[in-house]
């Protein structure tokens, strides 16, 4: 993946939310309208920046709209995935839940 922040060749370690999410549960977890490409770096400054910002103006209701479109991206994923476990051996399963630990690395703009 490309860090769009700092437009470089990084591995992706880290799922950013440009608006900040409470849990899985939140409509905005899955979306992929909110989910920008960023290294670890750059994904750690923004938040300290932004994230205290982007909260006040979700509890404003600015954000309605995202919401709505993030809610119906969840249910579509929600049914994918429930078909996904269903066709899957409990052996693929394990696979895709178990987490494996990400390789370190240094991308060298920090």
């Amino acid at each position: 993946m490309i860090c769009l922040k700092a437009s470089t060749y990084t591995p992706a370690t880290i799922m950013d939310h440009i608006i900040p999410i409470q849990g899985e549960a939140d409509v905005l977890f899955w979306s992929e309208l909110n989910h920008p490409s960023l290294c670890q770096p750059c994904h750690n400054r923004k938040t300290v920046q932004t994230d205290l910002i982007t909260k006040a103006k979700r509890k404003q209701g600015i954000y309605q709209e995202r919401e709505a479109e993030g809610a119906s991206h969840a249910a579509g994923f929600r049914s994918k995935q429930k078909s996904l476990i269903t066709l899957a051996s409990p052996r693929s399963v394990l696979l895709l839940t178990s987490k494996s630990p990400s390789p370190p690395y240094k991308c060298g703009h920090d």
